[in-house]
């Protein structure tokens, strides 16, 4: 994972070491309540003037689905309850803060997980997944129905801040109009495209 977001251009990683987690709870890292804390605390406190990218990985629903926190039978829906109530925490704390006002955060998945909802059938269905824009930087409600990929979140971010995206030859700007609706992704055995 270090690679792969070095290679994308980060500069700075916080680890284990950073958080000073006497002891990891998980096999994949920190419980989520740990590193949402982190983010709030690093995002108050940040220093610099100029606008900052930050990217944060949750790690808490992964297998075996690990968490401190009891509400389902299901592990897998109860690690997505636990999830959910550390990032309901997060953003009612950063509500507070004069940060909000000025922030957008980015909610997208990097995977669907349709094995463990019982879809068989690796359909269009099974990869729905959402990307949620919010903060105090958005200035109204809004739904966009399209189809897009997750590589499609960098050109409509870059166009909403008026940054050019030409770069990025496989994202597109959703909110785009004029372009067709569709999108692609691939799985172990395959690949497959939606449109409409």
């Amino acid at each position: 994972m270090r690679s792969f977001f070095a290679t994308g251009g980060c500069d700075e990683f916080i680890t284990d070491v950073e958080l000073n987690v006497s002891r990891i709870e998980s096999k994949w890292g920190a419980n989520d309540h740990i590193t949402f804390d982190y983010l709030k605390n690093d995002i108050l406190n940040y220093k610099k003037e100029k606008t900052f990218l930050k990217t944060f990985l949750t790690l808490s629903n992964h297998e075996p689905f690990e968490v401190p926190f009891k509400k389902f039978e299901n592990p897998y829906l109860n690690s997505v309850a636990y999830t959910d109530s550390c990032l309901g925490d997060f953003i009612d704390k950063i509500k507070l803060s004069k940060v909000w006002n000025k922030t957008l955060f980015v909610l997208i998945p990097d995977h669907e997980v349709s094995y463990l909802l019982e879809y068989n059938d690796r359909g269009k269905e099974s990869h729905l997944i959402p990307m949620v824009w919010c903060g105090g930087a958005i200035k109204e409600a809004k739904e966009i129905d399209k189809y897009a990929s997750q590589s499609d979140m960098a050109s409509t971010l870059l166009a909403q801040l008026g940054i050019d995206y030409s770069k990025f030859k496989y994202s597109r700007n959703i909110a785009d109009t004029t372009l067709t609706n569709f999108a692609y992704w691939t799985f172990p055995n395959g690949f497959a495209m939606a449109n409409g």
